[in-house]
């Protein structure tokens, strides 16, 4: 895998992500938000973030880092269906299904959407959909979540191509 320009930045971002999280008084960390923000790790790998629009739907989103398809940076806004499965008096374990768009920029020696077909391409840019699945675990005496999800996708452009994404991730929410 060769590491690219964006890889520092994004780091960057990510601590400070993780220093503002930790820097909230104790008062807040007790109750929460409506606005969770995090990182996701697997493809992709950056920040992620959500917010609910009611008590069962909500918006999340990752700007990241994809490396299933080769280097390339993974743009997607996801509208998703919350299930309950299983309520604890201090957690609460969600199922989640949702649709939503996706923009890849592939950069340096990246195959793009089509794996690998068109080798001479030095850059590219995907636009696509996906449609996630997956579970997650909130936290109640703590303002703060975990979450498992694999997602279809399809890339429309440039040429169309299936794939999937698979990652974990957390969020702390204020």
């Amino acid at each position: 895998m060769k590491v690219n320009g964006f890889a520092p930045l994004l780091h960057t971002a990510l601590l400070a992500g993780l220093l503002v999280g930790a820097s909230v008084s104790s008062a807040s960390a007790q109750q929460g938000g409506d606005f969770g923000l995090g990182i996701i790790i697997g493809d992709p790998t950056g920040l992620s973030g959500k917010t609910f629009v009611s008590d069962t739907n909500a918006i999340d989103f990752a700007v990241g880092f994809g490396f299933i398809k080769g280097n390339h940076l993974h743009v997607h806004a996801d509208y998703l269906w919350h299930f309950d499965i299983k309520r604890w008096p201090s957690a609460q374990l969600d199922l989640h299904l949702g649709v939503g768009p996706k923009l890849g920029i592939g950069f340096g020696d990246d195959d793009g959407p089509r794996g690998g077909r068109d080798r001479d391409r030095d850059s590219w840019v995907g636009i696509g959909a996906r449609a996630p699945f997956g579970l997650t675990m909130r936290f109640f005496e703590a303002p703060f979540d975990i979450f498992v999800e694999v997602a279809a996708g399809l890339w429309i452009v440039p040429d169309p191509d299936f794939d999937l994404d698979a990652a974990i991730g957390g969020r702390y929410w204020f």
